[in-house]
């Protein structure tokens, strides 16, 4: 019907009000009383509804008591009975409520019931029983967030005994529909035949105060579109608003004389959804009717009798009367329908029978007038069995039947004449109606007491009459009369007169008899069983005996330690019964002579017996070993040359008395000692001692102990030797031999696990180079013993010593500060030792650094022409200590340390640091060479440096000027302006061809003058060729002229 019951049951907060914390989301209650027929006693019932999503509720509860008369006021506690789950679901959405442990988002509801027996002071005007607890769930017509509280009313001055209104309905919570019709009925029944008037009131808040409600909602209009039926109580109404909303119903009762006797508030919610997915059934007329036939039940029948339908679904009726009526539903979703009612719980007998389920439910309901109805309010619900909520729709057919007369239970008593005097009433069962007459089977009235061993076996009669009393305010209606219930009395004198009974002859003669009677009494003929002892059904028999018979069985037995049973039974059930004992004849033992082996195993034993019987007889013995065997050479009345065992000795006479009997001889105990070990303290060495000590069941002196060791030094063996001394391990054997008896038996000399040490040398750390004696090298070494197997004699010490400098150090793993050798040394509890020695080296600090530059000729040669751009990696070794961020250091750089006009040192702090740079060529016609040093210095202050040399060439530049005039500025001389020219030479020749000057170097320079006459030459025009080599090994050659022009004088 609804998707999901989407949270509109709201967080319940907890406040501090005289009313008990609940703690919990509380969704409904009420209370009603039970009168239990004792004065002024009464059974409180106390019904309290919670959602699921709350917690469980306390297991007992004080009720608020008042009444207007002074009286005083009892302190009711109410203890919790039950709890049942009610909640509004289809079968298949029962696991997603946490009703049903599951974690899904489908609420439900569960129902408390406490209840309490209470005796009231007295009768009173108005005894008012309340109870209250907070929160309730938030609801839409109520101001703010009130407590919850419940009440009822008893007005026992007018009516001392009556029962209150009881409240009970499977769907206690309703779940509807936004814009549907709703039809409710919250199954009230009343078991007085009270008249009862249902109206509309305000909801109660702590201690009984009524709560105000949020416009446009009352009391009496607490949902829209409500209606209740004051008669029936039912509810109706079509709200086109979802949310919770709280109605709270008052039923008052009146009895027959229109006196006011009770009053009970029910408090209830109503869950109205806006998300449907499911029409809810509704009533329709006979499905066969025309159309707009008004709905309500149909094929009303009667059969005969007075029973009448009246409009808006009464029935009125009387005794004897029957009635069957069909009821419809219908549902727009074509839904299978399931129709219920509530007759079985107050109308004896009825039936309901459903005839179809879709698209039309139609059901029959019957009953035939039967006393000892509790209610006159039919509820009649359809349920479509939707899911998750199944849409259900309620009617009430109202029954206008007198008041019931209660007679009580018919019953049948039987007596066997030592009861006493009894009463009649207390055998008519737990209700009747206290003001019927007793009659005996003549009709006379009689008190209903009566002495057992006086009283009439027969009928008795308790008849209840209609009150047509001047007290009676109303007549009762003519079909009401009398009404009784019937006490059938049976009476039993069942005597027996004697029992004889005599043993059994012999044994297993089964010749025993029990013989009782005469047997007189007005009740037979009877019954005679004897039951056999300890249960056996074997012995058991039984016979029929007449008035004044005697009855015997004859095949009686003796079966101790039990005891035998005789039961006569009459006719009416009443028995005589006596229990007896059966023997037998006797066949005993009188002289028994055991005697035991000599020694642990030996066959030496015996046994001697003899017998008495029964008239002097002939007794033979048989002996049989554990086995069942005839002991072999045992003769008349002995067996000998017995082993340790249990034997059996039967002895038998001629006339079937048998005596059987267990022997059990016994081996005298293994000569055994207590032994003191004293076991090697370490692995491999002969220091145990093995003493026997405490010698048991010797028979003499230990002196007359021999013993036999093996292995055992020579000389260790015989009378006395007890110990052995200086022992390895192993197993030494050892036989105790004494008067003939001997016993062995191994004891074991164990050695402690050896004890190896055994020291890591894949996680040695060396020691680091130091500069003073007061610095640590930090390095490190572990040891510890091999492993399971070797550790010795429980937790071995350590001890790690540096004979370098004498340190040392109990943990398994040491710091060395200087290198050189270190003993370890493990020395268990039993003072065994084992060490190992390994050398923990140095490490000094190495600086070294790799240089790459794409503009090296050679990836080897670090050599290149300008600009040479060149990477630096540092990878230097030893400078910090692996796992120690304490011990960083730092690098020192040069990067040019041979620079002639100074150099310039730097640092870096890490390793990756970057140092890159580039160079150019300084130096004109020769490369320049870059000394490139790293400085690496460890924590200890310990330094390495390493120095590489880049090479660099100025870029290859030469001109060739073709003029020039001698002692002319700024072109004096004739040269050829080059850098990174490192092998040149040159001839200038005239025009004939006749070398005029030589260059050698490419600095030379040609002033102009013949150099073999120092004449100056002519103007002219001069060819010159020359060769060379760049710095960096590049051939150069080439020719060219140059202009002479003399400067004019």
């Amino acid at each position: 019907m609804i998707k999901s019951i989407k949270n509109l049951m709201l967080s319940l907060f907890l406040v501090a009000f005289s009313t008990p914390l609940f703690a919990s989301h509380v969704q409904g209650g009420n209370i009603s009383y039970k009168c239990t027929g004792n004065p002024n006693e009464f059974i409180i019932t106390l019904i309290v509804y919670r959602d699921c999503s709350g917690v469980a509720v306390q297991p007992t509860y004080a009720l608020d008591v008042f009444n207007d008369c002074g009286l005083t006021v009892p302190n009711i506690i109410v203890n919790l009975v039950g709890e049942l789950q009610v909640s509004q679901l289809c079968p298949g959405a029962v696991g997603n409520s946490p009703c049903y442990g599951g974690t899904g988002t489908e609420e439900g509801t569960i129902m408390y019931e406490f209840n309490a027996v209470v005796t009231l002071p007295g009768l009173c005007d108005a005894w008012t029983f309340g109870w209250g607890a907070c929160n309730r769930n938030t609801v839409e017509n109520l101001v703010g967030n009130p407590c919850f509280y419940v009440e009822t009313k008893l007005f026992s001055a007018t009516q001392a005994c009556n029962n209150s209104v009881t409240i009970n309905n499977p769907q206690p919570t309703p779940y509807v529909c936004v814009n549907q019709g709703v039809n409710y009925d919250y199954g009230v029944q009343e078991q007085d035949g009270d008249s009862l008037f249902f109206e509309l009131v305000a909801a109660l808040a702590d201690n009984g105060d009524t709560i105000s409600y949020n416009s446009p909602y009352t009391p009496t209009s607490p949902v829209p579109n409500i209606f209740i039926n004051s008669e029936t109580g039912a509810i109706n109404f079509n709200s086109p608003i979802a949310g919770n909303f709280v109605i709270a119903i008052k039923v008052t009762e009146y009895n027959k004389c229109g006196e006011l006797v009770g009053q009970t508030i029910h408090d209830m919610q109503f869950v109205i959804d806006d998300q449907c997915v499911n029409n809810a059934p509704y009533q329709i007329a006979d499905p066969s009717a025309p159309v707009g036939t008004t709905a309500g039940i149909y094929n009303f029948n009667n059969f005969g009798t007075g029973a009448t339908l009246l409009p808006g679904n009464k029935i009125d009726m009387c005794v004897s009367d029957r009635f069957c009526f069909d009821i419809a539903f219908t549902d727009n979703d074509l839904d299978n329908i399931d129709i219920t009612s509530n007759i079985n719980d107050f109308l004896p007998g009825a039936t309901i029978t459903q005839a179809s389920s879709s698209p039309n439910a139609v059901a029959t309901i019957c009953w035939e007038f039967q006393q000892g109805y509790t209610g006159n309010l039919i509820s009649i619900n359809a349920n479509d069995g939707q899911c998750p909520i199944p849409g259900i729709v309620s009617r009430v057919v109202e029954l206008k039947i007198p008041p019931a007369l209660f007679p009580g239970l018919d019953d049948t008593i039987t007596f066997c004449g030592d009861e006493g005097v009894i009463n009649f009433n207390d055998y008519l069962g737990p209700v009747f109606d206290n003001n019927g007459v007793w009659h005996n089977g003549n009709s006379q009235i009689i008190t209903g007491l009566a002495d057992v061993d006086t009283i009439t076996p027969g009928v008795y009669f308790h008849i209840v009459y209609p009150d047509t009393s001047v007290n009676s305010c109303v007549d009762p209606p003519a079909c009401v009369v009398a009404d009784s219930a019937y006490l059938t009395i049976n009476v039993s004198n069942l005597q027996v007169a004697d029992h004889v009974y005599v043993d059994e002859s012999c044994q297993n003669q089964f010749d025993g008899s029990s013989t009782v009677g005469p047997i007189t009494g007005n009740a037979g003929p009877f019954t005679v069983l004897w039951s056999a002892p300890n249960t056996q059904a074997l012995g058991n028999h039984d016979t029929i005996v007449n008035n004044g018979g005697i009855a015997t069985y004859g095949n009686l037995f003796d079966d101790t330690p039990g005891l035998w049973n005789v039961l006569v039974t009459d006719q009416i059930g009443c028995t005589w019964t006596e229990n007896f004992e059966i023997n037998q004849g006797f066949l005993q033992f009188t002289q028994e002579e055991i005697n035991n082996p000599q020694c642990f195993g030996f066959s030496n034993g015996s046994i001697n017996l003899s017998a008495t019987t029964t008239g002097g007889q002939t007794v033979t013995f048989v002996f049989t070993d554990a086995q069942g065997n005839v002991v072999p050479g045992s003769t008349g009345n002995a067996a000998n040359n017995l082993s340790a065992g249990v034997y059996t000795v039967t002895a038998t006479t001629a006339n079937g008395c048998l005596v059987e009997k267990n022997y059990q001889l016994f081996d005298p105990a293994k000569i055994t000692a207590n032994f003191t070990y004293t076991m090697p303290l370490c692995n491999g060495l002969s220091t145990g001692k093995l003493k026997a000590t405490n010698i048991f069941n010797q028979k003499g002196d230990i002196d007359d102990v021999f013993f036999a060791w093996a292995p055992a030094p020579a000389g260790h063996n015989g009378f006395g030797v007890d110990s052995l001394m200086n022992l390895p391990a192993g197993a030494y054997s050892l036989v105790f031999t004494e008067d003939g008896c001997s016993n062995d038996t191994t004891i074991y000399i164990t050695e402690p696990d050896p004890l190896q040490v055994l020291i890591d040398t894949a996680l040695i750390k060396k020691t680091y180079c130091r500069t003073a004696a007061y610095q640590n090298g930090n390095g490190v070494v572990s040891a510890s013993t091999a492993g399971p197997g070797y550790n010795g004699t429980g937790t071995p010490t350590y001890l790690w010593e540096n004979l370098a400098n004498g340190d040392e150090s109990t943990f398994t793993t040491f710091v060395v500060k200087v290198p050189g050798y270190c003993a370890f040394t493990a020395t268990d509890e039993n003072g065994c030792i084992s060490s190992d020695t390994v050398f923990v080296d140095s490490l000094n600090p190495i600086a070294d650094f790799t240089i790459v530059s794409d503009e090296f000729y050679d990836a080897t040669i670090y050599e290149g022409t300008e600009d040479v751009k060149i990477k630096i990696t540092n990878t230097s070794q030893n400078f910090a200590q692996v796992g120690n961020p304490l011990s960083d250091t730092i690098f020192q750089w040069n990067l040019f340390s041979n620079n002639p006009d100074g150099n310039q040192w730097f640092f870096t702090y890490r390793l990756e640091d970057k140092v890159d740079t580039t160079y150019k060529g300084i130096n004109l016609n020769e490369p320049t060479d870059y000394e490139i040093c790293l400085v690496a210095k460890n924590f200890n202050d310990c330094v390495d440096t390493t120095c590489r040399i880049v090479k660099v060439h100025k870029e290859f530049v030469f001109e060739m000027p073709n003029v020039f005039t001698p002692g002319a500025y700024p072109n004096n001389e004739f040269f050829f302006p080059a850098a990174g020219v490192s092998v040149f030479s040159a001839t200038l020749l005239n025009r004939y061809g006749i070398p005029v000057y030589e260059f050698d170097n490419i600095t030379d320079t040609w002033d102009g003058t013949n150099y073999k006459n120092d004449k100056p030459c002519a103007d002219g025009v001069y060819f010159y060729t020359y060769t060379g080599e760049t710095t960096n090994g590049t051939p150069i050659e080439g020719n060219g002229n140059v202009t002479l022009i003399n400067a004019k004088k």
